[in-house]
């Protein structure tokens, strides 16, 4: 199993608002894995939004999820979608943030997927989780974990991009003692604001902003 990291710029509108407005699917995962928070402009909401996924099915499923407080599958969903309960930062026992990890992982097994789309830290707000980073990474690393995944596509916030690939390194090196090449990474799609001249009909007035995928 390899991890490609992918990194999110974001719009000058979603870090000062903190709204996650934009997402880049990939055409070929098998799964993906989101935090199970549909209230707001959350990360969850812009990818059910671009999947075009059912909104009342998500909210249910999210909330189900959190009150079980492990992973939820929700096969309804192309790709099907594995859903994380939320955790808080330096509340959560490391100990619930290694059992949510491998419950993940069990998911994935049971559905042989072999492409997961991990989502969870493609926008970041506040303090980052450094003990919970380390913890996952640990637990997804480990070359002990029985696995049917090939490739993690794990979302990263270009803001944490520095920080997060250290850690990456830091646990691979120095923690699992084994040597990792060059680290494997792309850019998800931009996103900006596109003014819309057409004119909102009889008012005059002018219609809002459209976000949509930037020009190259």
């Amino acid at each position: 199993m390899k991890i490609n990291f992918r990194i999110n710029h974001h719009t000058e509108h979603e870090i000062t608002m903190g709204h996650k407005l934009g997402f880049t699917p990939i055409p070929w995962v098998d799964v993906i894995s989101a935090t199970a928070n549909m209230k707001g402009f959350t990360p969850l909401r812009a990818t059910r939004n671009m999947q075009g996924w059912d909104e009342k099915l998500i909210e249910m499923a999210a909330k189900d999820c959190n009150d079980q407080g492990e992973i939820a599958i929700v096969s309804e969903c192309s790709p099907t979608l594995l859903l994380v309960p939320k955790t808080k930062n330096r509340v959560t026992p490391l100990r619930q943030i290694d059992f949510l990890t491998k419950d993940l992982i069990a998911a994935v097994n049971k559905l042989n997927a072999k492409y997961l789309h991990f989502t969870h830290f493609g926008f970041v707000q506040g303090i980052l989780p450094f003990d919970e980073i380390y913890e996952i990474f640990r637990s997804l690393l480990n070359p002990k974990i029985e696995t049917s995944l090939e490739i993690i596509y794990f979302e990263l916030d270009a803001r944490c991009l520095d920080v997060m690939t250290w850690f990456y390194r830091d646990v691979v090196v120095n923690e699992l003692k084994y040597q990792t090449g060059l680290l494997e990474w792309s850019n998800t799609d931009r996103f900006e604001w596109v003014y819309d001249e057409n004119m909102n009909r009889g008012t005059g007035e002018l219609t809002t902003y459209r976000f949509v995928r930037a020009s190259a």
